[in-house]
């Protein structure tokens, strides 16, 4: 039996667990970002001193600024993406990596290292696969990255 490989978004973003199979958490939120989000991108939401959530979008068309829809939040799965700073060489199997929040003219992305000022929160960690980063230092394609848990109740770290 021959296997077709499933498209990807604009953001090359597949999911290698099957996500639905342990239980997705997806949770409403209101888009804020001042633009549509897009299928799959990986989004940080939240109000300061609010609840935050961070996991991507699992509406067919997206989310328009302003309206509500799901984002997947579960922590027992494995995410392939390609949105991350491509310039990073920092990029190690087992790192932590951190989700950058993007805004009203771009999405957010995966970096090495943190930076608090500008709103970086702790993500993930990269899979021990062999193959879990795409590409060579400097120049990677993508990554391959096991979220973590998020506690609702938690407010956003400044």
């Amino acid at each position: 039996m021959a296997f077709i490989e499933a498209d990807v978004n604009e953001y090359g973003f597949s999911e290698v667990t099957d996500g639905t199979a342990l239980g997705d958490a997806q949770p409403e939120i209101t888009n804020g970002e001042g633009r549509t989000v897009l299928p799959y991108e990986i989004v940080l939401q939240h109000d300061t001193g609010e609840p935050f959530y961070c996991g991507e979008v699992r509406e067919y068309d997206g989310i328009a600024d302003g309206a509500d829809g799901r984002i997947n939040i579960e922590h027992r799965r494995v995410i392939r993406t390609s949105q991350i700073k491509k310039d990073a060489t920092a990029y190690a199997v087992d790192g932590e990596v951190f989700f950058h929040p993007g805004g009203s003219g771009a999405a957010g992305y995966l970096v090495a290292t943190a930076d608090k000022a500008a709103g970086d929160i702790a993500f993930g960690r990269i899979t021990k696969a062999a193959d879990s980063i795409g590409g060579t230092s400097g120049a990677y394609t993508y990554l391959e990255v096991r979220p973590y848990a998020y506690d609702p109740s938690r407010a956003l770290e400044t």
